[in-house]
């Protein structure tokens, strides 16, 4: 994590921030979340970006547990939308969890990207190193 990381919101389930070097919002999973946890989170997340005017995000799941459908089509329904309107396009970086069940999810997610014409990418890493360089780049 860099040094240039403002930590913004931290519980017991998440950690949330910026990163000012790297221009994007920061948040880590720390366990499962209920739904008005994970709501919690990304209506953060969603200030965040709105605040910095940024349309990338790191999100660090390595602690990640399984994430229901619903949670899901709550972010893509509520959040995305959102987002897309400050920055026109949003790049997600994702470092996986090992949990199976939380694989599926995200591959589920990945999967409804296309609903949004090309402006939500969401790339997956196993390495944070890599996932990192990856949004870097974009």
């Amino acid at each position: 994590m860099s040094a240039n990381l403002t930590i913004t919101f931290d519980t017991a389930f998440a950690t949330a921030g910026y990163n000012a070097t790297n221009k994007w919002v920061y948040a880590s999973a720390k366990t499962y979340y209920r739904l008005d946890q994970y709501q919690e989170l990304w209506r953060h997340i969603l200030e965040l970006v709105q605040k910095n005017k940024t349309g990338k995000l790191f999100l660090d799941d390595r602690l990640g547990k399984v994430i229901p459908p619903g949670h899901l089509e709550w972010v893509f329904g509520e959040i995305v939308p959102e987002m897309i309107k400050v920055s026109g396009k949003i790049r997600v970086a994702i470092v996986l969890s090992d949990d199976v069940f939380y694989q599926v999810a995200i591959n589920n997610a990945e999967r409804r990207t296309t609903l949004f014409g090309g402006a939500l990418q969401l790339s997956q890493f196993k390495d944070v190193e890599e996932a990192q360089a990856w949004l870097i780049s974009q």
